[in-house]
C-alpha cells in the first residue's frame, strides 16, 4: 500500500481582538466532537486585515430555540428582529450580508490544561454586533 500524500491546511489566522466589517460568505452545518454545529464562515471588508478570512461556530441542539440560545440572537440579529412564532431558520438569512462583527482570540490549551503557544492560537467571530446590509430599515 503507497503511503498517502500529507498535504497541510492553511493556519488559522489571528487578528488583533475588536470589532470589524465583514460579510458572510457560506453557512455550513458540521459535526464536531462537541455535537453539530452550524459555521459561519465570514471574510473582513475593510481595513488592514481585508480579505482576512475567520467564523463563528453555533451549537445545533434542539428544534425549538428560545431568547438566550446562541442561535436565536445570532438569527434575530441577521433579520433585525425576533423571528415570528413558529417561523422555521433558514442558514440563507445569515449569507452575502456585512455585518459589523465582533473578534476574539482563542485560548487553546492542551489536555492537560497547559496554554498552547501563541503560534497555534487563532482569531474567530464571537458575536454579530450588528447587521449592516439586507435588514429592514427602522420606520418612524
Amino acid at each position: 500500500m503507497k503511503n498517502p500524500e500529507i498535504i497541510a491546511e492553511a493556519p488559522k489566522i489571528k487578528i488583533p481582538q475588536g470589532n470589524y466589517t465583514a460579510v458572510c460568505y457560506r453557512a455550513d452545518y458540521k459535526k464536531t466532537q462537541f455535537g453539530k454545529r452550524l459555521f459561519l464562515n465570514f471574510r473582513i471588508t475593510e481595513g488592514e486585515y481585508s480579505n482576512m478570512e475567520s467564523f463563528m461556530t453555533i451549537p445545533i441542539t434542539k428544534n425549538k430555540y428560545r431568547k438566550g440560545t446562541k442561535l436565536y440572537e445570532q438569527w434575530s440579529l441577521a433579520i433585525g428582529r425576533f423571528p415570528y412564532k413558529g417561523e422555521k431558520f433558514n442558514t440563507n438569512v445569515f449569507v452575502n450580508k456585512l455585518y459589523e462583527v465582533k473578534v476574539r482570540n482563542t485560548n487553546c490549551r492542551f489536555s492537560g490544561g497547559k496554554l498552547k503557544p501563541d503560534f497555534m492560537q487563532y482569531s474567530v467571530v464571537g458575536t454579530i454586533i450588528e447587521a449592516l446590509t439586507g435588514v429592514p430599515c427602522d420606520e418612524n
